[in-house]
């Protein structure tokens, strides 16, 4: 399968789209953050983000292989790794 080029097919990126963006990043943003306000125990805190960090980690790889964005190709092992290290804090 050939690269395609986000810059030039903005349809197949999902960084590009506010439902996208809102699903794959924002939302899992917004959860962890709640954490604060739930008062949740350090715990449960650390399995919420670490959820939230496999959550977009797969949104960008998932997004990297739809349109081949370089800091999807990065970010999303990145995350993934955040999500299994936080856990084992």
């Amino acid at each position: 399968m050939a690269a395609i080029d986000c810059a030039a097919n903005e349809s197949r990126d999902w960084v590009r789209k506010p439902a996208g963006w809102i699903f794959w990043w924002g939302l899992p943003i917004l959860i962890g953050v709640s954490t604060t306000c739930l008062r949740l125990s350090l715990v449960e805190a650390a399995f919420v983000w670490a959820g939230a960090f496999a959550w977009m980690g797969t949104g960008c790889l998932l997004n990297a292989r739809r349109c081949s964005r370089l800091h999807c190709f990065i970010s999303g092992p990145v995350l993934w790794l955040g999500s299994i290290c936080h856990v084992h804090r």
